[in-house]
């Protein structure tokens, strides 16, 4: 005897019997359906639980890489223009010539600045240029420039610092020596000019050179 309200298989017999072969197809088709609902929902559930049991990591920023560029010294451009030679006679030129060399041959060596070749500034000798013309040429922001005049066997050499952007002078400085070994007067009156010059552009001075001569047949 069967439990009252449970239908036994003979009393279901009948009623899949009854149940129309396209029927029969929902049925089975409803009930896979449902099971591949159940297991999408049941891999969504496991799938979120396990994202949350993996621990976040908050990346670790790398140091900074101390920079080993070396610091840049901006360089000061100036040109070394052609001294003019203002004596009576008109005779000292190559002493204001040479005198102009040997400043830019010095200038150059000081790594701060920046001079022009003696072909460069040398083009502008004897011509009425303006110092904007002669900046704008040479590229420069500073223009030396001088006099020498003689008068028996003294000489006076005049040099003059120039601000191009403004045409003020910056300094300007009066030599006066006894006309003996012009090559030590060129030397004298030039290392003093460029101590001047990088003093005041640069502040500080510069380092002079071992001035010992050196004989070749020692």
């Amino acid at each position: 005897m069967t439990p009252t309200g449970l239908p036994t298989a003979r009393a279901l017999a009948p009623a899949v019997a009854a149940i129309s072969p396209k029927g029969l197809v929902f049925v089975v088709a409803s009930v896979v359906g449902l099971a591949l609902v159940g297991f999408a929902a049941d891999r969504l559930w496991l799938s979120s639980h396990r994202a949350a049991a993996i621990p976040t990591t908050t990346p670790v920023a790398s140091a900074p890489v101390p920079s080993t560029a070396a610091p840049v010294i901006p360089e000061k451009p100036v040109a070394v223009l052609a001294f003019v030679d203002m004596s009576e006679k008109k005779d000292q030129e190559y002493f204001s010539d040479g005198l102009s060399e040997e400043l830019i041959d010095m200038l150059t060596k000081v790594p701060e600045l920046r001079v022009p070749a003696r072909t460069s500034s040398f083009y502008f000798k004897g011509k009425q240029s303006t110092l904007t013309d002669i900046a704008k040429a040479l590229g420069v922001t500073h223009v030396l420039e001088g006099s020498v005049r003689k008068s028996g066997s003294a000489l006076r050499v005049t040099a003059q610092l120039i601000r191009v952007d403004n045409g003020y002078h910056i300094w300007s400085e009066t030599y006066d020596r006894n006309q003996e070994d012009v090559f030590k007067i060129q030397d004298d009156i030039a290392r003093a000019v460029v101590d001047k010059l990088r003093l005041t552009l640069l502040g500080g001075e510069v380092p002079r050179p071992n001035s010992a001569v050196v004989n070749p047949q020692v």
